[in-house]
């Protein structure tokens, strides 16, 4: 059973974590003692935060080890139910702070709040409350789960990858043909037994799509809509993202945590599932074009994360243009290769194939990256002028609306459009921006017209 010293050394912990500031337990000191518990900021190799469970009577050795055996300690924390070190805070003002745990009072979060300058972020402690109980909650649902795999004799971890990858993207086995003298026949690699036993057990349904069965019509297993399905499937996405976090910030740290994010909110869809919200991207090589939509947003992508929807419009962008795609890919890759995502052949409604099909559990992956610093890394300034030499270059000079509506949805200003023209016509590759009339500009040399633009937005993406 664990004890209370340990709950309040885990508390603090995820406290820290909560902040984006890395923890570490029994830290060893260079005379060989120990540090309860220890956080290091971000892009710090040193930690930088030293704390001591302290729950007997040893303040003085506690806060020996904080002051004089490692003065990197820049925030330096005695966490007590100690009476008695309470009332030592004003001895120790200025060097240590003596505070008591986290789930007595909100002092210890206030500290590294205020240390990470996130005072305006909303406050972990409850969060984490809450997902606390979810864990046992999701874990008494799992444990259940499992039993009942076991009992089936069936393969437990395979029937959990199974609910993953089907509640995200589904999961692609082959397709269903009618022939004459034959009936209706099945084409495709064997079904495992536990994708038949998700099934018959109600976990899963089969989408069957085509036009018909003389043509063919799919065989692919998307989660059902039953609630137990919907809490079993957040309960292994929340497992797996969980166990696999190390690999999320190594990815992370190789492209940088800003970069990352870039590429998750200009997913091709964003939409709101019963697990949270998910994104999917479809990679088909042979339909690359210079062609533009702007999807929904979901609401709750601009609320929970606080990201403007014009900075949403703009990422989508950046990231669906041919010259920022491949690179898109190559993470969503590293994110299948990690455990965190799903690939999948994808078909649309008629039973054809159009490519490769990623899809990533979005609230479970952003909840364990530092999006405001992100955000804050990303050179929106840049971004927008790629992006208007992209609009200029996809949208259609004789429907207006697709040069004015992108415009407007990433809070751009026709001027700067106006000014970028203007460079086209001084080449003579274009007329003048036709400010009233039908059409947007006059297009006179198509090629260069096409290189001219492209040229810009390579030049802008070596400085982004």
């Amino acid at each position: 059973m664990q004890t209370r010293h340990e709950k309040i050394k885990r508390d603090c912990m995820d406290i820290l974590e909560c902040y984006f500031v890395t923890a570490d337990s029994e830290f060893t000191l260079p005379t060989g003692q120990r540090i309860d518990v220890v956080g290091y900021s971000p892009s710090s190799n040193q930690p930088d935060i030293g704390i001591e469970v302290e729950l007997t009577s040893n303040l003085s050795k506690d806060a020996q080890k904080l002051l004089n055996e490692m003065k990197e300690f820049k925030l330096k924390i005695i966490v007590t139910e100690n009476p008695e070190t309470l009332k030592m805070r004003e001895l120790f003002s200025g060097k240590i702070e003596i505070v008591q745990p986290p789930d007595a009072d909100t002092s210890f979060e206030d500290l590294i709040r205020k240390y990470t300058n996130q005072e305006n972020k909303p406050r972990c402690s409850q969060r984490l409350n809450a997902q606390k109980l979810r864990i046992t909650s999701e874990s008494s649902l799992l444990n259940d789960f499992e039993n009942e795999i076991r009992e089936q004799q069936l393969d437990v971890e395979l029937a959990k990858d199974i609910i993953f990858k089907s509640t995200l993207g589904g999961i692609y086995y082959g397709y269903y043909q009618w022939g004459r003298g034959k009936g209706t026949g099945y084409f495709g690699r064997q079904k495992e037994r536990e994708v038949l036993y998700l099934h018959a057990r109600h976990f899963l349904y089969e989408d069957k799509r085509g036009r018909n069965y003389e043509t063919g019509r799919t065989s692919i297993y998307y989660i059902s809509s039953e609630q137990e399905a919907y809490d079993l499937a957040k309960a292994i996405i929340d497992e797996r993202l969980d166990k696999n976090k190390d690999s999320l910030q190594e990815i992370a740290e190789k492209y940088g945590t800003h970069y990352i994010v870039m590429m998750l909110l200009g997913m091709d869809s964003i939409y709101e599932s019963p697990n949270g919200l998910a994104g999917g991207v479809i990679d088909n090589p042979d339909n690359v074009n210079y062609w533009l939509y702007l999807p929904e947003i979901p609401r709750q992508l601009i609320e929970q994360y606080n990201v403007e929807r014009e900075i949403i419009n703009l990422l989508h962008i950046y990231v669906n243009s041919p010259l920022v795609r491949p690179k898109a890919i190559e993470i969503y890759k590293e994110f299948t290769n990690a455990n965190l995502a799903n690939k999948t052949e994808y078909y649309n409604s008629y039973g054809e194939r159009s490519g490769d099909l990623y899809a990533i559990p979005l609230t479970q992956v952003l909840d364990k990256l530092n999006i405001e610093d992100a955000i804050v890394n990303i050179n929106l300034e840049n971004l927008r002028q790629y992006a208007y030499w992209f609009i200029i270059r996809s949208h259609n000079p004789l429907v207006p609306e697709t040069l004015y509506d992108p415009i407007k949805a990433i809070g751009g200003q026709i001027s700067d459009v106006e000014m970028k023209v203007e460079e086209l016509f001084k080449l003579g590759i274009t007329s003048r921006f036709i400010k009233e009339g039908p059409s947007t500009i006059a297009i006179y040399e198509e090629n260069r017209f096409r290189e001219f633009c492209e040229q810009k937005m390579r030049d802008i993406l070596e400085n982004t």
